[in-house]
């Protein structure tokens, strides 16, 4: 295994840590803080590649089985979660990154990265304005959303969280509630996503080194520990603050990783 340079650790204890502890208090996979981090470090490190994008999204999906997994217990513990939703809503998100990864590959690496930077520009907008009014959404409709919030997170390598907490927030849950719920349903996109990506990388000629399929093996250890390590904390934070102060904090996130990535996507 290639030994990794001490800034390159420092950087990945980074990301770990502000992912897990992101997650566990915006109800995220913290995929965004993932991938954002391993695109800059396999560029730099390592150069063009074909497949640096879908590299990052399925070490973020490795990560994540670990990050949705402490995630689930510190939700649970906050007893903000609707179990209801989540068993209604589980499946479809399920069959929907199943479905998204297996023709990931067809899309060119970086197509992927100009999708993932669009759609964190919308999130940011979105949570950003005012709370919509509570509606009704009928079984099928939750079918519908859980399956494209799958579908699409398996293209830029989220949990969904991103997605699940405004629709959650439009379904009538209070913050707090939609943050936990989302939390708790970032594991079965995680499971799917790492399986898969795994899986579809297994026969590919990746040039970026220490990787088994899709995921870089030096990185999902060390992100991996860092952030189960502060799911937990962010979860207790998240207890602290009000409604509005989450919003503004989960939209600010997005929207400076989303010009950060903007600059990145320009200069490569």
């Amino acid at each position: 295994m290639q030994t990794l340079a001490p800034l390159t650790i420092f950087l990945l204890i980074l990301a770990g840590s502000f992912s897990g502890f992101a997650a566990g208090m915006l109800g995220i996979g913290g995929g965004v803080v993932v991938v954002s981090a391993l695109v800059y470090l396999f560029h730099g490190q390592f150069g063009a590649s074909e497949y640096l994008q879908h590299t990052a999204v399925g070490t973020a999906f490795a990560v994540m089985v670990v990050t949705g997994l402490v995630n689930v217990f510190a939700q649970k513990k906050s007893q903000n979660v609707d179990w209801a939703v989540c068993k209604k809503f589980a499946p479809f998100l399920f069959i929907g990154v199943v479905v998204g990864s297996i023709f990931t590959l067809g899309l060119p690496e970086k197509v992927l990265r100009i999708i993932f930077v669009l759609f964190l520009y919308y999130v940011s907008v979105k949570m950003f304005l005012s709370d919509p009014k509570p509606h009704t959404v009928s079984d099928t409709g939750l079918a519908s959303v859980g399956g494209g919030i799958g579908l699409f997170s398996s293209w830029v390598g989220i949990g969904g969280g991103a997605l699940m907490v405004p629709f959650f927030r439009y379904c009538g849950l209070s913050a707090h509630h939609a943050i936990g719920t989302s939390g708790v349903l970032t594991f079965p996109v995680a499971v799917a996503g790492a399986v898969t990506n795994l899986s579809a990388g297994l026969h590919i000629q990746n040039t970026i080194p220490n990787t088994i399929g899709f995921v870089y093996v030096p990185g999902l250890i060390v992100l991996s520990i860092c952030t189960a390590l502060f799911v937990p904390l962010g979860s207790w934070a998240k207890t602290k603050l009000s409604q509005t102060t989450l919003k503004r904090l989960f939209g600010g996130m997005n929207i400076t990783i989303a010009i950060l990535m903007t600059i990145k996507l320009f200069a490569i």
